[in-house]
């Protein structure tokens, strides 16, 4: 099925902002660091992505992956160093296994990026970590191929593991495409034209574009559901002249995402709602544990829903400048259900992981904060539905 395939939609990952505001002119009793920033604008908010904090809270939420979680148990230790703190200190903090107080540290899991080959333009860079990890999970986790191809026919779409092989109809019209390295971050959309007037269709045109999720409204699960929504299935009228008949009609034109992400993460810029500057913003991001996206899907009267479950949430703490920052991760436990044989499950389900401590949590402090960053989601169902 579709849901098994590994693509990742992500935002462009800037969590800063140039603050626009004139700063006020330094005189010579102001401070050295003050003279620079007037020179030149730097970027302010959310831009220590040096911190160890930062750091351990993108590692963190990306824990909440299996396929991460996996890939790391699997990894041999490290030369000058036992793998056994990073699984005491990432894993365990995941799966929530007690509460402590020890610092995350997020060494160990850039030695192991490391050790795979990448090489970090920026040292410690979280941006650049979260990247590398994404694509990580995508060609080093996957299933391993085997030696014949299956196919698998969806509606229209026949898919194997090495190639997609797109047919339209019963027509001849039969495109190949071969899967290439690319960002983990774009997805497979699928486009074409219909004539009004003779009912010409156009072949399917297949192309590789990134999504950019970014929710900016401080809204319920609404707006961040529309918008994925008008993101993978968008149907616009164009005035053009038909490859068939010739006329200058409109035509109907139809884009469609064929293949959907496993993972969807979504950022929040603070800088987006909240006040700029130093001083801590009372707004509030509203978003539900689970969001659910209905897309149409083939050419037949078929419905599809996607529902994506929360689990981690980075969060922004502290004010708004970087010196001034801190981050932490609350993220759910993948094996605690929170029902048990004898009821409620004394297991907690949520945790929040700092760079000093780790703490049971609940699901209200994720699902409710102020200083929302960064969500992690992942795919649950994948449903097929007739009208």
């Amino acid at each position: 099925m579709l849901d098994r395939t590994l693509l990742i939609v992500a935002p462009r990952l800037e969590g800063s902002y140039i603050d626009e505001r004139p700063l006020p002119k330094p005189t010579r009793y102001s401070r050295p660091r003050a003279r620079k920033r007037h020179k030149a604008k730097q970027p302010r908010g959310m831009w220590n992505s040096g911190q160890s904090c930062h750091l351990s809270a993108i590692i963190t939420a990306l824990s909440a992956l299996p396929a991460l979680r996996h890939w790391i148990s699997n990894q041999p230790p490290l030369h000058n160093a036992p793998i056994v703190p990073l699984t005491h200190s990432i894993l365990q903090a995941a799966c929530g296994t007690e509460e402590h107080n020890v610092a995350i540290d997020p060494r160990p899991t850039l030695s192991l990026l490391e050790r795979d080959g990448w090489k970090s333009r920026f040292a410690q860079d979280a941006h650049e970590t979260l990247l590398r990890v994404l694509e990580l999970v995508e060609d080093h986790v996957e299933e391993p191929r085997q030696a014949l191809v299956q196919t698998q026919s969806v509606g229209c779409l026949v898919r194997d593991e090495r190639q997609l092989t797109h047919c339209i109809g019963r027509t001849k019209v039969v495109m190949e495409w071969k899967r290439e390295r690319k960002p983990p971050y774009t997805s497979t959309t699928a486009s074409w034209s219909h004539c009004f007037q003779c009912g010409y269709t156009t072949p399917l045109v297949l192309t590789d574009s990134p999504m950019m999720v970014v929710s900016a409204t401080a809204e319920r699960e609404k707006p961040l559901a529309s918008l994925i929504s008008h993101t993978m299935f968008s149907k616009t009228q164009v005035h053009m002249r038909c490859e068939g008949c010739g006329e200058n009609c409109a035509h109907l034109h139809c884009s469609e995402v064929w293949r959907f992400p496993k993972v969807l993460i979504t950022l929040v810029q603070r800088g987006m709602y909240g006040a700029r500057g130093v001083s801590i913003s009372r707004a509030k991001v509203w978003f539900n544990d689970s969001i659910s996206i209905y897309g149409p899907y083939g050419r037949g009267q078929r419905r599809r829903e996607l529902r994506y479950g929360l689990r981690s949430v980075v969060r922004h703490v502290g004010g708004a400048s970087g010196y001034k920052s801190h981050y932490d991760c609350i993220v759910r436990c993948p094996e605690a259900t929170g029902w048990g044989l004898c009821g409620v499950d004394s297991k907690p389900k949520w945790w929040r992981v700092d760079d000093a401590r780790v703490m049971a949590s609940c699901m209200r402090q994720a699902c409710e904060s102020s200083h929302v960053y960064l969500t992690l989601f992942e795919l649950e169902d994948d449903v097929y539905k007739t009208h």
